[in-house]
């Protein structure tokens, strides 16, 4: 069953777009998309959450969707990643040698290469490619006369000052993976304040990871909603580690999702679905997330 979502606004750069769903879940977002559909949504005050492509190794990409412009989830899988525009709306492959500097503007830079490194870099470079990759300090060393824009997945808080120092050289940002983050939040969230840390990236499949970030860093009041959600890379529709129809109650009723991936579990405009009454329970919730399919939708209530 294909769905067709007219008018929707884009997560954090309220672009307005359509957002179309293919039979198997392959989520595409882009301007003007006309395409005959078997659901079609009036996108009016909805907002779109998309699932990206997954930062980790993904050497198999199916055939480029036929819609011009925006962007496409066209890989095996999806994930959010909010902190960095290039990954919003380009492919991301692993790379080990020249040959695999094609096809996509984000890379997954793999260790097990024998291959001059210095190339590699520069040839990334004259894509403009972003190149994804755990602390290195002998890449980071290379890339200081290359200048290729790099993308650190999970900084040691003791590395910092060295990042920072690289930073006066070449394109470069950081994120830190979950589980480092909540071993040490005091140390870290400084530097998430100060935007040198612009993302969390969450180990795949990690059942509630939402919640136990919620729980840990919003309900303690080290950042808002909003802001964990822009610093989460991760996709949105696997996060909350729930099946259809399944909910969950956050402390003091303020936080409330509810998954759609059924498909007769449709939402409406107004953001009913499944049972009113649970809805309705919880009027006074922060905000709805409806999953579905690969992509989310929110509102503000």
């Amino acid at each position: 069953m294909t769905t067709l979502i007219k008018q929707v606004k884009v997560f954090d750069t309220f672009e307005e777009c359509d957002v179309y769903v293919d039979d198997l879940g392959a989520t595409t977002i882009a301007q003007g998309i006309d395409l005959d559909s078997d659901i079609l949504i009036d996108g009016f005050d909805l907002y779109a959450l998309p699932s990206l492509i997954l930062p980790y190794v993904k050497e198999d990409i199916k055939e480029e969707v036929l819609i011009k412009g925006g962007f496409s989830t066209v890989c095996k899988e999806g994930a959010i990643s909010s902190f960095y525009t290039k990954i919003n709306y380009h492919k991301i492959l692993s790379v080990t040698s020249l040959e695999d500097v094609i096809l996509a503007d984000c890379f997954l830079f793999r260790l097990d290469t024998h291959e001059d490194v210095s190339s590699i870099l520069q040839a990334i470079k004259q894509r403009n490619g972003l190149l994804l990759m755990d602390y290195n300090k002998e890449l980071l060393e290379v890339n200081r006369s290359v200048g290729c824009s790099m993308h650190i997945m999970d900084i040691d808080v003791k590395e910092i000052q060295n990042i920072k120092e690289y930073q006066t050289f070449f394109p470069l940002t950081c994120g830190v993976k979950m589980s480092t983050l909540l071993n040490e939040i005091a140390s870290y969230i400084k530097w998430i304040e100060e935007d040198v840390i612009e993302c969390i990236h969450i180990d795949d499949h990690y059942e509630y990871a939402f919640a136990l970030l919620y729980t840990k860093l919003v309900n303690k009041r080290y950042m808002s909603l909003k802001q964990l959600c822009k610093l989460v890379a991760y996709n949105i529709a696997d996060i909350f580690g729930m099946d259809g129809g399944e909910f969950i109650n956050y402390q003091e009723n303020d936080f409330f999702m509810m998954n759609c991936h059924v498909n007769d579990r449709l939402f409406s405009k107004e953001f009913i679905v499944l049972d009113e009454s649970l809805v309705n329970e919880y009027v006074n919730c922060r905000i709805v997330y409806h999953c579905m399919k690969g992509f989310v939708l929110y509102n503000i209530i």
